[in-house]
C-alpha cells in the first residue's frame, strides 16, 4: 500500500485540480482534435454542472484517503493545498451552475412566469435539479416509431433504422389532450448520436404534459448533408398526420436541437415547404411554430470546407460559398421567421459562443419581436445533456417561453 496511496492520490488530485482549470479558464486548453476537446468540455463540466456529485464523492475519497493513512506521506501532504484549492473551484462551480437561475428569471418577469422557478430550499431542487440519474416521473416512451414510407424505405442506401422516432408523454394524456408539440433532433456533428440521448430537457416536458418527440436521421459521412434535413422533415411530416393520435396537438409544433441537431432544426424551421428538401413530398405543408437552438451551428462558413466535404460529400476544391449560406441559419432569418430561442454556453469550445452572437444581432436586426437569445456564463458544449441546476432552470425557461410562444406567436 506504501506506493499505491500516493500514487491514486495524485492521479486524483490532479484530475480534479484539472477539472477546475478548465472551467475557470475553459480557452487556456484547447487541443485540436474534437475528442480530447470533448473530454475538456466533460472536465469542465464536472466542476460545474456535475458539482455537487463531484464534492460528495471528493469528500467521501478524503475520509477514504484519511482513514488508510495517507496523510502520513510527504507526497499527499504536500498536495494537499492544491486539493483545498480545487475544492473551493468546485464549490466555486456549485454557486454558479445555481446562479444560472437569475439569468433565466429576469427575461420571464416580462411575462409574469417567473415566481415558481424552484430556489435550492424546494424539495424539487434535490430531488431532481440536482439528480445525475433524473428519470422522468409518469412519463411513457413509444419507441422505434418508423417515420418514412415503404417506398422511401426501400430508396434509401443504409438501413431504415435511422427513419425512427421515440415519443415521450405524461401517462395521463391521451388521443384526446390536443397537448403542444415539441420535436427534438439530436446533436453529434452530423455523423453520431441517437434519439435515446437521455437529454434531461426531454422527459422534463413530457413531465410539463408537452408531447415530446425525439428524432433519428441518416448520419454523414454514409449519407450526406442535407440527407439529415430531408428526414427531419420526414419525421415532421409524420408527427402532423399521427400526433393526435398520442396526445399531440398538430396545430402547434415547435422543433428544437443541440449542436449539430440544432443547426438542423435552425434549418428546418427557417425553410418551410421548400421543395428540395422535400423529395416525394413537396404538398406537404412544413411550417413549425417556434424553434430552440442548444449551442447551434448557425452560420457553416466557421466549419467551411470540412463541412462541405466530409459531412456534405461535395467535390474539394469547388466555390461551396452559395451551399453554405443556403443552409446557415445566420443567412436564412426573414421578416416572417417564427420565433426563436437560442442558448449558448461562453465556455464552449467546440462552437463558438459567437455563432449565437452574431446570429441575435441578425435577428434583432430583421424581427426583433421573434427572438430571445441567453448565453450562460462558464457552460460548455455539453452542460445541457447532464442533469443539473442550470439544465433544469434551462428547461423550466424552455417550457415557459414555448408556451408564450404557443400563446401570443412571438418571443419574450
Amino acid at each position: 500500500m506504501g506506493f499505491f496511496i500516493p500514487f491514486f492520490y495524485t492521479l486524483f488530485t490532479l484530475f480534479h485540480t484539472t477539472c477546475f482549470v478548465v472551467y475557470a479558464k475553459p480557452f487556456a486548453i484547447v487541443p485540436t482534435s474534437l475528442m480530447a476537446k470533448a473530454f475538456l468540455q466533460f472536465m469542465s463540466a464536472l466542476n460545474g454542472d456535475l458539482g455537487v456529485t463531484l464534492l460528495v464523492t471528493r469528500l467521501i475519497m478524503f475520509s477514504v484517503w484519511y482513514y488508510n493513512g495517507a496523510y502520513d506521506y510527504w507526497v499527499v501532504s504536500a498536495l494537499l493545498p492544491l486539493s483545498v484549492c480545487s475544492l473551493l473551484g468546485n464549490i466555486m462551480g456549485i454557486a454558479e451552475s445555481f446562479d444560472s437561475r437569475k439569468i433565466y428569471s429576469e427575461p420571464l418577469k416580462k411575462i409574469g412566469k417567473n415566481q415558481d422557478m424552484p430556489d435550492m430550499f424546494s424539495p424539487i431542487f434535490w430531488t431532481r435539479y440536482n439528480n445525475p440519474l433524473f428519470f422522468g416521473k409518469d412519463t411513457v416512451v413509444t419507441s422505434n416509431v418508423s417515420y418514412a414510407t415503404e417506398a422511401e424505405k426501400k430508396s434509401i442506401s443504409t438501413h431504415d433504422k435511422f427513419l425512427r422516432l421515440d415519443i415521450i408523454r405524461h401517462s395521463s394524456l391521451g388521443p384526446n389532450s390536443n397537448r403542444p408539440v415539441f420535436i427534438f433532433i439530436h446533436g453529434g456533428a452530423w455523423s453520431s448520436g441517437h434519439k435515446t440521448t437521455p437529454y434531461p430537457l426531454l422527459k422534463a416536458l413530457a413531465q410539463d404534459k408537452w408531447v415530446v418527440v425525439s428524432v433519428d436521421y441518416r448520419l454523414a459521412p454514409v449519407d450526406p448533408y442535407p440527407a439529415a434535413l430531408v428526414d427531419a422533415k420526414r419525421a415532421l411530416r409524420w408527427v402532423k398526420d399521427n400526433i393526435k393520435g398520442y396526445g399531440g396537438d398538430p396545430s402547434f409544433i415547435s422543433v428544437g436541437g443541440n449542436s449539430a441537431g440544432g443547426h438542423i432544426a435552425g434549418v428546418l424551421a427557417l425553410t418551410p415547404n421548400e421543395k428540395e428538401y422535400q423529395p416525394g413530398f413537396e404538398q406537404v405543408d412544413t411550417r413549425v411554430n417556434a424553434c430552440v437552438m442548444i449551442n447551434a451551428v448557425t452560420d457553416l462558413n466557421t466549419l467551411a470546407g470540412w463541412f462541405a466535404t466530409v459531412v456534405s460529400g461535395r467535390r474539394p476544391g469547388d466555390d461551396h460559398t452559395k451551399f453554405l449560406q443556403s443552409h446557415s441559419p445566420i443567412f436564412l432569418v426573414q421578416k416572417e421567421s417564427v420565433p426563436f430561442l437560442t442558448f449558448h454556453g461562453e465556455s464552449d469550445t467546440i462552437v463558438p459562443h459567437e455563432n449565437a452572437v452574431k446570429f441575435t444581432r441578425k435577428f434583432e436586426g430583421i424581427a426583433p419581436e421573434k427572438i430571445t437569445s441567453i448565453s450562460l456564463p462558464r457552460a460548455t458544449h455539453i452542460y445541457h445533456i447532464l442533469s443539473c441546476p442550470r439544465t433544469h432552470y434551462q428547461a423550466f425557461f424552455i417550457e415557459r417561453w414555448l408556451s408564450h410562444a404557443h400563446k401570443t406567436g412571438k418571443s419574450l
